[in-house]
């Protein structure tokens, strides 16, 4: 029972015309108005009462309320977006820029072209750039686990194209070379192609990636670049066991030898360039059956030059001999092949069946003897190895002549059976064997050389001291030392943008009694983004709500390692696609 006295009809009339005119009443009025119509007191024309506010939404209502938008408006942690704006800035686009291009710029800027010494020719140094074994990828290369027509060949043979593309665009041109010469094994698996339409492919994806010229262009002889033309004028090549197959495989399909040759030339030929000859020879054929066809073409070519050789001996220019397969060498000791070498010294191993030859590392030593007697070059050049190896070989300049007819013609051991030694001369002849172009042939340290030539008639007083040909060997950069520092800086980013969030996640998770509560340590709005109907009030404690908030706290703090990831792979492809998609 209340102890106050009622109040009477009359005390409440007194009463509201007291309150009439006091300011706080007009306020209140004037407030509730407004709140209800807000451009109801200006249509009417009223006035304001001086020193009266206009009347706002609750301020406390309005913060939360922007608070909310504010955070839906950031989809990201802040401080996750900028460290993840500072490893795409600071470390990803610095070693992906140097390893996709800087890289093969600074290859080129280091290595310089050899300078001649003791000639005296007063024509201009020929320049050459030297690449063995690239081996352009294909079917063939990967059957385990990438067969014809799989996405996973498609990936390598992109991957693979693109690194040796951008090494001859940007490490070997730029160089300005008037011929490129390839040491063999032009494609990988060209001896096994047995379908015209698969080789026609493959022909084009090399010839794309080293710009090799026309079918209609013709090779000049001894014409050099101009200083506005980019591209070389000439590439030459040579036979190698992936182009053709060893002998026993080329005498069994020789169409694959004529298929290879006609579109990418003959392997025996004679090149003077810089007044230096080069000497290209299908080294594939010369341990082969005697009575094939290959065979007897090669040594006819191989015995002319030495034919050559006896009759104008002191009016011959200096010879440069290029073969696929390194000649035998005096010792496979480890060490014997010099520093530069990554892997150990390859034994000779040769396997022959009545078929012939099927498999070897090395020219036998009889036909090796025959090959250097007969064109007696200040050089040797061979491929094959895929590595690098510097060897010497010792060469008797005595002049063989027949007592009938003078040919010089001879056996496997370069000797006629009735010649007499006119001459007693013997020199040492650098043979360098170069390591291959691509990355993805057991070497992690390809490379290519370049070759300066000047060739002059050898004079009584120059001969033995004067240099025609000279080498540089040229380091590319390492395929895998990429790999292995996107491996490193992507667990790096991993831990900073993934796995340290997702931690800092399950700990306020643990540490919550309620979705708000998780919601709040996380910056994340429970309500947000939810339909609920009206008049009902949310259940924030369901398994729906909690999986809600959860994922939304997950994509908020682990969000940008997920752009930052589609961000780098996407510069690497693109650049990649954008790279072999330029002339």
């Amino acid at each position: 029972m209340s102890i106050l006295k009622p109040r009477t009809g009359a005390e409440d009339d007194r009463d509201a015309k007291r309150n009439h005119f006091r300011p706080s009443y007009v306020l209140s009025i004037w407030s509730a108005t407004n709140q209800s119509n807000p451009r109801a007191g200006c249509a009417r024309g009223s006035r304001r009462a001086p020193g009266m506010a206009r009347a706002t939404r609750p301020v406390a209502d309005g913060g939360a309320a922007g608070s909310r938008r504010a955070a839906r408006r950031r989809v990201f942690d802040t401080g996750q977006a900028r460290s993840a704006v500072a490893l795409l800035v600071l470390a990803w686009l610095p070693i992906v820029a140097w390893h996709e291009h800087v890289a093969f710029r600074a290859t080129s800027a280091s290595c310089a072209w050899p300078e001649l010494e003791g000639t005296t020719s007063a024509s201009p140094d020929a320049r050459v750039a030297v690449i063995a074994d690239p081996q352009v990828t294909d079917f063939t290369s990967y059957r385990s686990f990438a067969p014809k027509g799989s996405w996973t060949l498609a990936a390598i043979e992109r991957v693979s194209d693109a690194y040796q593309h951008r090494a001859f665009r940007l490490a070997v041109l730029p160089k300005r070379p008037e011929r490129v010469l390839f040491l063999g094994d032009l494609l990988d698996g060209g001896w096994l192609t047995a379908d015209d339409e698969t080789f026609d492919a493959t022909a084009r994806r090399f010839e794309r990636i080293f710009r090799w010229p026309g079918r209609d262009e013709t090779r000049s002889s001894d014409s050099p670049s101009s200083e506005t033309d980019e591209h070389p004028k000439t590439h030459m090549s040579v036979h190698g066991n992936h182009d053709v197959g060893y002998a026993s495989r080329a005498e069994s399909f020789p169409e694959i030898r004529k298929r290879h040759e006609s579109r990418f030339g003959v392997s025996n030929y004679v090149e003077r360039v810089g007044g230096v000859d080069v000497v290209g020879v299908n080294a594939m054929a010369l341990d082969g059956d005697p009575r094939s066809e290959a065979a007897k073409e090669t040594w006819a070519f191989v015995d002319a030059l030495s034919v050559q050789q006896n009759v104008s001996s002191r009016n011959r220019p200096p010879r440069v001999l290029v073969t696929h397969l390194p000649l035998p060498k005096a010792s496979y000791a480890p060490g014997s092949c010099g520093e530069s070498r990554f892997g150990p010294v390859i034994q000779p191993r040769t396997r022959r069946t009545r078929r012939g030859v099927e498999y070897q590392d090395y020219l036998s030593d009889g036909s090796a003897r025959r090959l250097l007697r007969a064109t007696r070059p200040s050089l040797v050049l061979a491929g094959h190895d895929h590595d690098r190896c510097v060897a010497s070989h010792e060469i008797s300049t005595a002049v063989f002549r027949a007592r009938g007819d003078g040919d010089g013609d001879g056996d496997a051991t370069g000797r006629d059976g009735d010649a007499t030694d006119h001459a007693g001369v013997t020199v040492s002849v650098t043979e360098i064997t170069l390591g291959t172009f691509s990355w993805l042939m057991g070497n992690p340290k390809p490379s290519f050389a370049l070759m300066t030539l000047r060739g002059e008639v050898p004079s009584a007083a120059a001969e033995g001291t004067a240099k025609y040909v000279d080498t540089a060997i040229c380091e590319l950069p390492e395929h895998l030392a990429g790999v292995w520092s996107y491996a490193y800086l992507g667990g790096f980013s991993a831990f900073v943008l993934l796995v340290w969030p997702s931690l800092r996640v399950a700990a306020a998770f643990m540490r919550s009694g309620d979705v708000e509560a998780f919601a709040r340590r996380l910056g994340i709005d429970p309500k947000a983004n939810r339909r609920v109907a009206s008049g009902a009030r949310p259940n924030l404690d369901s398994v729906a709500a909690w999986t809600r908030v959860v994922a939304a706290a997950l994509w908020r703090h682990c969000g940008p390692f997920f752009v930052a990831l589609a961000l780098v792979l996407g510069g690497i492809a693109g650049g990649t696609l954008w790279d072999l998609s330029r002339p």
